[in-house]
């Protein structure tokens, strides 16, 4: 048990124990986990193996599953299943806008919503902050039995949302694309296309 009060099951201390570890194993491990902890993260290396279960699949595309009675991180106020970018070995990996030319793309459909209609889509968190810099949103609308896409950003992290429409009228179980792009200038985009 890590100080933080997280446990924490380590990986064999050598390479070649790790190979008799079967995907077999790996499932009844996580399926036992799953029943004793609220949250279970799933490294980078075991998702690039194509890890899957009832919540998530990896392949040539991802499959996200968040039921409303879910876990939430210590933040969060509705579940969620999140994919965090990492570097290569599988440590976390947070960057300032000025490093890189960031973009984060994605197809997807949305297949349900909770009874709030709101879904976030995509998103940049601002570091040490448990309010995000951007979150692209799906908000379904009953009475018109479509979805909005909108994009809520803070210019700064101390500064009030704003709300901005990118695309409307986008129906539930239709794929669609976004992307985000970040500049070293740090000029943000968010777009909304092929629905």
């Amino acid at each position: 048990r890590d100080p933080s009060g997280i446990d924490i099951l380590l990986a064999p201390p050598r390479v070649e124990m790790a190979e008799m570890v079967t995907s077999r194993d790996m499932e009844k491990t996580l399926s036992l986990l799953k029943r004793v902890y609220n949250t279970v993260i799933i490294d980078t290396p075991k998702l690039l193996g194509g890890y899957q279960d009832g919540y998530f699949r990896s392949g040539n595309t991802l499959f996200f599953w968040a039921p409303v009675t879910g876990s939430r991180t210590e933040n969060a106020i509705y579940p969620r299943t999140e994919l965090r970018e990492t570097k290569a070995d599988g440590s976390v990996n947070n960057w300032t806008y000025s490093q890189a030319d960031n973009f984060l793309r994605a197809s997807l459909t949305v297949n349900q919503v909770p009874s709030t209609g709101k879904i976030v889509i995509g998103q940049i968190h601002a570091f040490q902050s448990t309010e995000p810099l951007l979150k692209v949103e799906y908000q379904f609308k009953e009475k018109l039995q479509t979805g909005n896409i909108v994009a809520k950003f803070r210019r700064s992290p101390d500064a009030e949302i704003e709300v901005i429409m990118i695309a409307q009228g986008v129906p539930l179980n239709t794929r669609f694309s976004y992307s985000i792009h970040l500049t070293p200038a740090g000029n943000l985009s968010v777009n909304a296309a092929d629905y």
